[in-house]
This record gives C-alpha cells, structure tokens and sequence, in this order.
C-alpha cells in the first residue's frame, strides 16, 4: 500500500497518547497526507483505558483508526501500557505508533515485541509519515 492510497481515506481519527507539543509536532506532517484529521489528546493510558475499557460498555462513539504512544515515561511502562490496550477489545487491533526519544536506550524491536505496529523517533516523524499513513491505511481498509 502506498501514500497515496493514505490520501484517499476522507477522514482519520487518531488518538494520541501525550502532550500538546506531541500534538503540535505531529499535526503538520500528517495534515500533509490528509485533509480531515480529528485528534483525541490523552494524557495517561490509564485516561484510554478508562475511555475504551470496560467491555460491558457500548463501543465508543469516538473510535480512532491509529494510537499514537507518545509519553515520555521509560520504556518498560510504555510497553506495559501497549499490553494494556492491546487487552481492550475495541482497540486491540488497532495501530499503535510509538514515539521515541531522541536518545531512547529502548530499542525498537522491544516496542514492536510489546504491541507496537511501529516505532519512530520523534525528530524522524516528518521523515517517516509516509509509513505511518501506510499502516493507517492498511488498517482503515481492510477494516480490522
């Protein structure tokens, strides 16, 4: 799938895990591939686990196609926090992207081991969006 399959989905909703300055760098780069964004901003994955957990619940009348982990906890509680929305059933399949710091000792494949779909370093973002908007699109079209 390329890029320009990406363009071609109407709108994408992605809920980012993090901050505001997470957001501002992340709006840009995507807002390049698609024309109808919608964010959700979080704080803490216990905040999405609250939002989508219970199972019990009606689904979400919000559901985003892509979660995107930005926090700046270390690395074995992002993982810890992708197993725990990798256990709620309404965003189990979903893409999860992983921002990285600059100088992350974490190594990638431990994010992709821990239910990542992909993992990018914050200052590559820009550079690697074409990538993101191929998972996002895989996602989105094949309906999982």
């Amino acid at each position: 799938m390329h890029a320009s399959t990406a363009t071609e989905i109407s709108q994408i909703k992605f809920l980012l895990i993090g901050d505001k300055a997470d957001l501002d760098r992340l709006r840009g780069p995507i807002s390049a591939l698609w024309c109808s964004l919608e964010f959700e901003v979080h704080q803490t994955v216990g905040r999405t686990i609250e939002a989508y957990g219970r199972s019990d619940q009606r689904p979400p009348a919000w559901k985003p196609d892509c979660i995107i982990l930005g926090t700046d906890e270390p690395c074995a509680i992002r993982c810890k926090a992708m197993r725990r929305i990798r256990n709620q059933t309404v965003l189990q399949n979903m893409p999860i992207i992983v921002l990285t710091g600059v100088e992350e000792i974490c190594a990638i494949d431990t994010y992709l081991n821990a239910g990542a779909s992909y993992a990018i370093r914050r200052d590559q973002f820009d550079k690697e969006v074409g990538e993101v908007a191929n998972i996002v699109a895989d996602y989105w079209l094949n309906g999982s």
